[in-house]
């Protein structure tokens, strides 16, 4: 998979790709088809939750409701015409594994600009706008200030401004 911009950027969507799983369980529920569904929840992350104590709450929450959660998995390729998904388990990215689907629910990965996660003088090496954590302003350019997803502050990147 190429991309032409600089660097792949961890989103915080996690959340949001959870809230399908749980709305689609909710409405096969409701309809009275969720026994006929296998439900997947697969993440390139190595965690379901960065925090232990909503972790755990979140991984009862996928067993009560019969929901799979696979972790550390990316996915490599989507045959629509066969509808399979094919994905890499990134703790051995030899071994992949072919999925069928009727319904797949995918966010792309996201990158950087290349004009700014490229700019050595801009960036900082994982490729975000170098600023002060403090005042948003840039590290050696005074006259430059960032917000949103593109600057190198600690807080999680949400795509919002990607």
């Amino acid at each position: 998979m190429q991309h032409s911009h600089s660097r792949i950027v961890p989103l915080n969507v996690q959340v949001h790709l959870r809230r399908s799983v749980y709305l689609t369980d909710h409405y096969l529920r409701k309809v009275g088809r969720r026994d006929k569904v296998n439900l997947f929840y697969n993440t390139s992350l190595p965690v379901i939750f960065g925090v232990k104590k909503y972790a755990d709450a979140l991984w009862n929450v996928c067993k009560e409701r019969n929901i799979n959660v696979n972790l550390c998995t990316n996915l490599i390729e989507i045959n629509g015409d066969k509808r399979e998904a094919v994905f890499q388990n990134l703790d051995k990215p030899e071994e992949t594994t072919v999925t069928k689907f009727s319904m797949l629910h995918v966010t792309p990965p996201m990158a950087t600009p290349e004009s700014l996660g490229k700019n050595k003088d801009i960036a900082n090496a994982a490729g975000f706008v170098d600023v002060d954590k403090y005042t948003l302003q840039h590290i050696k350019f005074p006259n430059i200030f960032t917000i949103g997803d593109c600057s190198s502050t600690l807080n999680s990147k949400t795509a919002a401004a990607i």
